[in-house]
């Protein structure tokens, strides 16, 4: 007998199985709950980009990271993320002057793709802290932006619900095997 034949034939216990399920939704459980975590404990945060108007760094759809970096420690050439002063959005572009005012510091920022620097500087306390990028990961933005929507929440209501019944229908049908198997075997 080979060892390929001999790998196939040892019978994987119940016990095992347990395990290893256990771990893999331990895992998936981490994976799914790090930003959370990563946000609390060292205040990094997620926006989705949604313009073209840091093209070619950072480009529709990517996920920025953010860091919290204090007003006075921002410097040109960072990318801080802004609302927007009309619509309230978040948009993220570079800063391009800095200028002390009496209400705090002033900020002019542009997007790379935009052919001159936004209209309104940003004014903002001193003592305040201010999201920085710090990373984009590409094309991740999209699916926040899709699971924030109505039809995103609906999706992944219905995938959790199918894969809770694909669950119980697991359990249930090992559970009867294995009351099968003590039958067959007493």
């Amino acid at each position: 007998m080979t060892l390929q034949a001999e790998k196939e034939t040892i019978p994987q216990t119940p016990v095992k199985r347990a395990i290893r399920a256990s771990l893999i939704g331990t895992l998936l459980s981490l994976l799914l709950l790090l930003p959370i975590g990563a946000h609390f404990l060292v205040g990094l945060g997620f926006s989705p980009v949604l313009s073209q108007s840091m093209k070619p760094g950072i480009a529709a759809g990517d996920l920025e990271i953010t860091r919290p970096v204090r007003v006075k420690d921002v410097a040109v050439g960072d990318v801080i993320l802004l609302k927007a002063f009309d619509t309230q959005a978040l948009f993220s572009h570079r800063v391009v002057k800095i200028a002390t005012v009496s209400q705090g510091v002033s900020f002019t920022t542009q997007g790379d793709a935009n052919p001159a620097p936004d209209r309104n500087p940003a004014v903002l306390a001193s003592n305040l802290e201010v999201p920085v990028v710090a990373a984009t990961v590409p094309l991740l933005g999209w699916g926040i932006v899709y699971l924030a929507s109505p039809n995103g929440r609906t999706l992944g209501i219905v995938l959790l619900a199918i894969a809770a019944t694909l669950f119980l229908l697991r359990w249930a049908y090992r559970t009867a095997a294995n009351r099968n198997n003590k039958k067959g075997t007493t």
